[in-house]
């Protein structure tokens, strides 16, 4: 998942995405202070570009992804960095994590969640602080995944990204997902591969987390901090102190 031609065009179907703006957001979540005495981890790097802005503004962030292939482009990014898709690789307690872009979401069982909230914790220094994201059960559920389509220019020509959800297939709050990547001038399907994602609830989260051991546990709007998340909004997300 999330390799081969996927992985070296992630970042053009993501282009619109401002990962300057998301990193104050972490920022400001999180209470971040004095930025040059900080390490923090990115569980789900993907291509590293949370890691390359957090280093502008003086704060290391170390990368772990489950493709290598997103990998590969996250090291030629950011050769300063740590990189890897071994956890092992990451022994050390860092001064934050977070987990961003429904990492959450793609766990869909309450035991995958678990695990994911686990190797936080244990990464995480004594008070510091985790943030995670997913997509709201509630919102989800008003405004049900569409179909959609995008399309980039690159070295093998015109290439459309398609997001084909089968709504008759949802299940538990589940939503299957087929992306395709299609070229256009030949029609060719490159790449098809079916997604499962799950939308959860802000409060099964947090109980989920008091289960690891977290504390100081708090439900965030992302989008506007200072609003309180509703229930038609699409995504949440939450932070967690470890004691």
């Amino acid at each position: 998942m999330f390799n081969g031609n996927y992985a070296r065009l992630y970042d053009s179907f993501h282009a619109n995405k401002d990962y300057s703006i998301e990193i104050q957001s972490i920022v400001h979540s999180l209470g971040l202070e004095k930025f040059s005495n900080l390490i923090g981890l990115d569980f789900g790097c993907g291509t590293g570009l949370h890691a390359s802005e957090f280093s502008k503004i003086g704060i290391r962030v170390d990368g772990f992804d489950r493709s290598e292939d997103m990998l590969a482009v996250a090291r030629k990014r950011n050769p300063g960095l740590r990189f890897s898709s071994n956890l092992q690789d990451f022994k050390k307690e860092y001064d934050f994590s977070y987990s961003l872009f429904d990492v959450l979401s793609y766990q869909v069982t309450e035991e995958d969640a678990l695990d994911l909230m686990r190797e936080l914790f244990v990464r995480t220094k004594s008070s510091g602080y985790v943030l995670l994201d997913s997509w709201n059960s509630a919102g989800v559920l008003q405004d049900p995944p569409k179909l959609t389509e995008r399309t980039v220019e690159s070295s093998l020509g015109a290439i459309t990204r398609k997001v084909i959800p089968d709504l008759s297939g949802s299940e538990e709050d589940i939503y299957p997902l087929t992306i395709q990547l299609i070229h256009q001038s030949s029609n060719e399907i490159l790449m098809s591969e079916l997604h499962l994602v799950r939308a959860w609830s802000p409060r099964k989260v947090e109980d989920l987390m008091l289960d690891v051991g977290f504390k100081d546990i708090s439900v965030l709007n992302l989008v506007r901090p200072n609003e309180v998340v509703q229930n038609f909004e699409w995504r949440f997300g939450i932070k967690a102190k470890k004691p």
